[in-house]
């Protein structure tokens, strides 16, 4: 009925997990029914071949599913089943009572106490009968204490028999809608019925490990069942989607997992396992093999995506490496290209979106530094802008401002992001940037350098050439090509323009306290300090330049107006106890040293 051609579009669809709650049809359970070698051995020849009695022959792995569906309904106390099989022939001797292969025979074996033709009754229905006669039998199966009725195809649609418990796939079948037409036979609703159940006999040995089990043909309609009803359920789809997630995560020894497996193994059961394994280690190795295989390898790496933004500081992005073993950039970047090309369901890029997954790389590079930017900038008043090299909270933020730079120089950033920095007071000129860096070093210089920004030519601080910078400043100062801005910046600050005058003005400054404290007389002695300062000397370079005519007449008159001679004779009585003996002054003494 899935054909539009002949039956239309459908009118209403309703899954079978949306049907189950709503109390429409049954619940189910798919029991997986193991049979080994062991069980068969006592009956079985050379060549995998059975011998019954002496005139027939049986194949062992059609006698071992025979064995397996009646173990099964006795184990589970069920009592009306549909058989499906690949070919008419195949499902035809398989209930018939006449053929040497016939499951009556199993019956015989298996339960002599309580098989009788009375008991027990075994049909067959195929699409060359007419629908009378398959009415017949279908009322005749419905009649029967315990019947099994088998067929190829024509019970999986258009018959209604809620008296069915069980429907047992005996041969595989591929077809998906098959599978789930079939398996709608055993969930039909009725008083007595708890729920239906979904048989698949599988053949293993007795040695076997699960995945050499996995790895057998039989372990085909296990994983096209399971994926049907997966498909179809979507209680059993988001069970094993978040199992697998869990996988993903690495947390498969966590009571959630502990949990999903309870739940998981309440609709899924594997019945009959080998005696000489190790039950629950086996039965968790089988179930964890089979949700690798029926469960979406999307949600896994959804998961490990989640293992690693765990590890990362809260970004789900990873970049083009191994991350534990895993090729996580490598997935993460096809998950970029399928939501380029409209590939990408809106349920995945909605999980995708709700743990932070970027899905332009260069957006979420961007994104985080400009967050790393504005932390930045909290923690320093000075602005946002850092050097070029430098490191933030072990982000290369230095590099990413660069690239920035770069960017807006060859018109490749948006108008977005530049106005978002430009709003911070981000530098887009890399001169500028050398400025703002020069003038941050200034500032930490300046809190450490008792609140003088003011250094040498030759100082170093902090890796920077701060002296070198400061010089360049006052160059251009000088050249008038500092813009006011950043003259008003730096003068806000403290910073001199001329040295020469700061210099001046310290030492003429300490002449008049110095005159404060030696009975009004301002002249010091040439080797005199005075509160730390070599007065005395800068007292001396000033008479000097004055001889040589290179002190100018402004100065020449404030000194005078103190007092200031030209000429000393440095009588000993005059420095009254102030004096020291000291070397020659130098102007940049009180700068050297200074890490």
């Amino acid at each position: 009925m899935d054909d539009e051609k002949f039956y239309g579009k459908p009118f209403y669809e309703i899954t079978f997990g949306e049907a189950i709650e709503r109390g429409h049809i049954t619940d189910y359970k798919i029991v997986i029914i193991c049979v080994t070698d062991v069980e068969v051995k006592k009956i079985i020849q050379q060549r995998g071949k059975l011998i019954f009695d002496n005139k027939h022959e049986w194949d062992a792995k059609a006698f071992a599913k025979r064995v397996a569906l009646v173990k099964g309904m006795k184990a589970y106390g069920l009592k009306k089943v549909f058989t499906f099989h690949g070919k008419i022939k195949g499902a035809k001797a398989f209930t018939d009572t006449n053929n040497p292969y016939g499951i009556d025979k199993v019956f015989k074996i298996l339960e002599p106490a309580t098989y009788t033709p009375e008991t027990v009754k075994f049909f067959h229905v195929n699409g060359e009968m007419s629908s009378g006669e398959r009415k017949n039998r279908l009322d005749e199966f419905k009649e029967a204490q315990v019947s099994i009725m088998s067929n190829a195809r024509c019970l999986t649609e258009g018959v209604n028999v809620p008296a069915v418990d069980t429907i047992a796939f005996i041969d595989p079948k591929e077809s998906l809608i098959d599978i789930v037409q079939a398996t709608g036979r055993a969930m039909r609703k009725a008083q007595w019925k708890e729920k239906g159940y979904i048989f698949i006999p599988v053949v293993i040995d007795e040695e076997d490990d699960p995945e050499e089990i996995i790895e057998t043909s039989d372990f085909k309609s296990v994983w096209r069942v399971l994926q049907s009803m997966i498909d179809q359920d979507q209680r059993l789809e988001s069970l094993v989607s978040n199992m697998r997630v869990i996988q993903g995560r690495g947390e498969e020894k966590t009571e959630a997992w502990k949990a999903a497996m309870s739940e998981y193994s309440e609709k899924i059961e594997f019945f009959n396992l080998p005696f000489k394994i190790h039950k629950a280690r086996f039965l968790n190795s089988l179930y964890t093999k089979t949700l690798e295989i029926v469960g979406r390898s999307w949600d896994f790496w959804y998961g490990v995506t989640l293992r690693f933004k765990e590890q990362n500081n809260g970004d789900p992005n990873a970049p083009r490496i191994l991350f534990e073993g895993f090729k996580l950039g490598s997935w993460q970047s096809s998950q970029r290209q399928s939501y380029k090309k409209k590939l990408l369901s809106a349920d995945r890029i909605e999980r995708l979106n709700q743990i932070g997954f970027a899905w332009d790389p260069h957006d979420q590079l961007f994104e985080k530094g400009f967050q790393k930017t504005l932390r930045f900038k909290e923690q320093n008043s000075g602005g946002p802008n850092v050097p070029a090299r430098f490191i933030f909270e072990g982000f290369k933020l230095g590099s990413w401002q660069d690239t920035q730079r770069q960017f807006y120089k060859k018109k490749k950033l948006s108008t977005d992001r530049i106005e978002r920095l430009s709003q911070i007071g981000f530098i887009w000129d890399q001169l500028e940037q050398l400025f703002e860096e020069g003038f941050q070093k200034t500032l930490r210089f300046k809190e450490q350098n008792n609140g003088d920004p003011n250094a040498s030519a030759s100082l170093i601080f902090e890796g920077f050439k701060m002296g070198s910078w400061q010089a360049v400043r006052r160059q251009h100062y000088k050249k008038k090509i500092l813009s006011i801005e950043k003259i008003e910046k730096l003068s806000q600050i403290g910073f001199v323009w001329d040295q020469l005058e700061q210099q001046f003005e310290k030492g003429f400054q300490k002449t008049l306290r110095f005159k404060e404290q030696n009975n009004g007389n301002p002249n010091a002695s040439k080797k005199v300090i005075f509160e730390g300062y070599n007065l005395g000397s800068w007292q001396d370079t000033l008479r000097r330049r004055y001889k040589n005519n290179k002190l100018s007449k402004e100065r020449i008159n404030r000194l005078e107006e103190i007092g200031f001679k030209w000429k000393m004779n440095y009588p000993a009585a005059e420095l009254r106890g102030i004096e020291k003996q000291q070397g020659p002054f130098d102007p940049d003494a009180e700068h050297r040293g200074i890490p």
